[in-house]
Formats: structure tokens, sequence, C-alpha cells
């Protein structure tokens, strides 16, 4: 699942799949590592939280009392961010060992497949914030960069337990 998930995020697509070219696969390959070490780099030296904060808080205060839909929008917005915060915080640590291991690993399409081989729940952990599971075949994954990606697994395998699970709801991880 999680191959998929990074697949998916970043464009990762196999060339054995109709329409892909080899070309286009190997270059997003070896682009893959240094995107992901600048990405989760520039997440361990951003901290723009007090900044935004100080503004989200300032236009709540500032919106019009007759503009209860736009205040209620902004602190809907902020809860929301507050909640990102903590738990792009929480992660901090296991950002930096990831970028570590990163640097480790060789560039390209060999790089690619050792960190698909490799990766572990920390790293897994430096990189997704939450899992969301729909049902046995589709997971939404929220990556620290606070983008979403939505994945769907093919299976041929028939499951008995597929009916049951999370029945008119949604399981969190």
């Amino acid at each position: 699942m999680f191959r998929q998930a990074i697949r998916e995020r970043f464009s990762l697509i196999d060339p054995s799949r109709p329409g892909q070219s080899d070309h286009s696969y190997f270059e997003k390959a070896r682009l893959f590592l240094p995107e992901l070490r600048a990405l989760l780099q520039s997440a361990q030296n951003m901290d723009f939280a007090e900044r935004d904060r100080a503004f989200l808080q300032r236009r709540i205060r500032n919106t019009p009392e007759n503009a209860v839909q736009e205040k209620k929008h902004l602190t809907e917005q902020l809860k929301y961010m507050e909640k990102y915060w903590e738990e792009l915080e929480a992660g901090y640590t296991c950002r930096a060992q990831a970028i570590l291991w990163l640097e480790t690993l060789p560039e390209g399409l060999e790089g690619l497949t050792a960190f698909l081989e490799q990766i572990t729940d920390r790293y897994v952990k430096a990189l997704v914030l939450s899992i969301t599971i729909h049902d046995p075949l589709h997971y939404t994954i929220h990556w620290f960069d606070d983008t979403q990606t939505q994945v769907e697994m093919s299976s041929n395998v028939k499951d008995h337990r597929y009916k049951n699970a999370c029945p008119n709801s949604v399981c969190r991880l």
C-alpha cells in the first residue's frame, strides 16, 4: 500500500503500464530522492506557524460581525492548521533521521529501489501524518507537506473480510 502511495504521490508510474515511457519513468526516478530530501529539509527549516497563526487570528478578529460564514471558515482553517502544525512538530526527529538515511541511498533508479525496499516504520512516520483506511482497497495518505493522496489498490483476491471492514464509517490510523 505504501509503495503504491509513493508511486502515486510522486508520479512514479511503472513503464510497463500502458502509455508510460521508459524515459519519463527513469527521469522521475532519478529526481525522486533529491526532491524528497529537499521537501523534507524544507519542512524541517520552515517555521511559519507563529506567523500564520497570528495572520489567521487577525483575520478572524477583523472579520465583520455579519460575515458569519467567513468567520466560521477562518476559524475552521485555524483549527485545521493548529492540528497540522502539532502533527508536523511531532515528526521532527523522524524527519531529521530520514534525511540522514536518504543521503546514504544511491541516486537514480537504484536509489528509488533501495528506498522502497528499505523503508521502515520510522521513515514512514517522517513522511506520513496519517493514513485513513476507507476499506481494504482504498486509503488516503496525509503527507508531511499537507498534501493528500488517494490510493486505490488493485486486487483479484476475494476476501471475506472486505464486506465487513469499517462498515458505514472510515477507519483512521
